[in-house]
């Protein structure tokens, strides 16, 4: 299960905090962040980056907020990845200038000044692609195998067709520290630590196997999965 949350400058009620501690209405933050007085030149630019998962929900909401506030607004989201949307947002790095991150993963280090808020929840599972198999039941200790390297065949790894089950598995990884790589290892260490040793990661540990490092987010692993035949990776599991 991925728990998503922005991360933004706190603001308590109507009101945000300097450095030094003291309160500031919310008006005038924005009046400084943005450079205008909101209420004689109503506009406001909020940008945002961050995981592709919760993207089409932030655009949707983007949407709502630009019609039903009283001043001209807008919302904008890059769906970048989780630790793209961090680096950006904590340095600047990859993006000129953002308001707020979204991801499913907890910056490296705290921050003061920096407010956590969860929005949404979503799931992520680990999806194959078998040519002429519908569905395959694949138990925890062998997905852990599998991304170990220490199962390398479909047939060591499930009950499948004699046809295919000396097909060597074809495993996609990311390449970035992801929130769903997270997710799934700390599944994996949770349901099967006699095989998966290691803490859980926004990253998969070395492995002996051979893997394919398919890009930074999950829609470079969609294309992986869906023109691999024999893969198995991870994907947003449908709701």
């Amino acid at each position: 299960m991925n728990t998503y949350s922005v991360v933004a400058p706190v603001i308590v009620g109507g009101y945000t905090m300097d450095t030094d501690s003291n309160p500031i209405p919310l008006d005038a933050m924005l009046e400084l962040e943005y450079g205008t007085d909101l209420f004689s030149t109503p506009s406001l630019d909020v940008r945002g980056a961050g995981a592709e998962d919760a993207a089409l929900l932030l655009w949707q909401q983007g949407q709502a907020v630009g019609s039903s506030i009283l001043f001209d607004a807008r919302v904008t989201y890059l769906a970048n990845g989780t630790a793209a949307g961090q680096a950006a947002f904590t340095t600047g790095q990859g993006f000129a200038s953002i308001d707020f991150a979204c991801g499913d993963m907890p910056l490296p280090s705290y921050e003061a000044g920096l407010l956590h808020v969860p929005f949404a929840l979503g799931t992520v599972s680990f999806f194959v692609n078998l040519p002429g198999v519908g569905s395959v039941y694949v138990p925890a200790c062998k997905l852990a195998g599998i991304f170990k390297g220490t199962i390398r065949t479909w047939g060591d790894a499930a009950q499948v067709p004699a046809s295919i089950a000396d097909k060597p598995i074809a495993v996609g990884i990311l390449s970035a520290p992801s929130g769903s790589t997270l997710s799934v290892t700390r599944y994996l260490a949770a349901s099967c630590p006699t095989v998966w040793s290691d803490p859980p990661s926004a990253t998969f540990p070395e492995s002996s196997q051979t893997r394919t490092e398919v890009g930074t987010g999950l829609n470079e692993m969609q294309k992986f999965l869906q023109s691999t035949p024999f893969s198995v990776g991870l994907q947003l599991t449908p709701s």
